[in-house]
């Protein structure tokens, strides 16, 4: 259709601009006191675990820990450089996983060709007005990728709904558990928007 015309169309557009902006200076990148944070922390779990801060020795890491040991266990599967799953490998992966499961999302909920086009859109302009900073899509990694497993688990409990199953329990409860690991508070509304689906489908019933 046009529509997965385009999307293919800016997909290519997009990785070839990053790759010639690349080669040029490293402005393009974006960089903030949450990725120095994150940075820090992603090596500190993967070589000492969690209960061990490295801002506060013996001081256990009760949050956000399971996103930064899955960019240490990244850096060093790849070999790569310091910064480079933080400020590039999870932004890229985790923007297209958004965006991906926010398009399957609004088509399961409206069948309307260019609702999906709508979501994004909303996602991206208008996150700023509920107190998201539209920096949080390049510079925050927990927020990032607990966003991905969050819409993940989402569309795992629409599939469960539509055609109940063991294995959909199994899936859905797994990405649960991703969700809060990466990010407490969107496994709370992860969590929350589940419970209120079975509320609403208990008093229909």
């Amino acid at each position: 259709s046009a529509i997965r015309l385009h999307h293919y169309i800016l997909i290519i557009a997009g990785s070839f601009a990053s790759l010639k902006l690349s080669e040029v200076n490293d402005i393009w990148i974006f960089q903030s006191y949450d990725q120095v944070f994150s940075e820090s922390l992603s090596w500190s779990i993967l070589e000492r675990g969690i209960n061990d801060s490295p801002f506060a020795a013996g001081t256990p890491i009760n949050y956000h820990w399971f996103v930064l040991l899955l960019s240490g266990i990244i850096s060093r599967a790849s070999n790569a450089e310091s910064w480079t799953s933080i400020t590039r490998v999870i932004p890229i992966i985790s923007f297209i996983g958004i965006f991906s499961l926010t398009w399957e999302l609004t088509r399961k909920l409206d069948a309307r060709k260019f609702a999906p086009l709508f979501a994004g859109g909303f996602i991206i302009f208008y996150s700023n007005y509920l107190g998201l900073s539209i920096m949080r899509y390049f510079a925050s990694p927990t927020f990032l990728f607990s966003s991905v497993w969050m819409l993940a688990f989402i569309v795992s409990a629409f599939a469960y709904f539509k055609n109940p199953s063991l294995n959909l329990v199994v899936l859905s409860s797994f990405l649960l558990f991703l969700t809060f690991g990466g990010k407490i508070m969107s496994g709370a509304i992860a969590a929350s928007g589940y419970f209120c689906a079975l509320l609403i489908s208990a008093i229909q019933f």
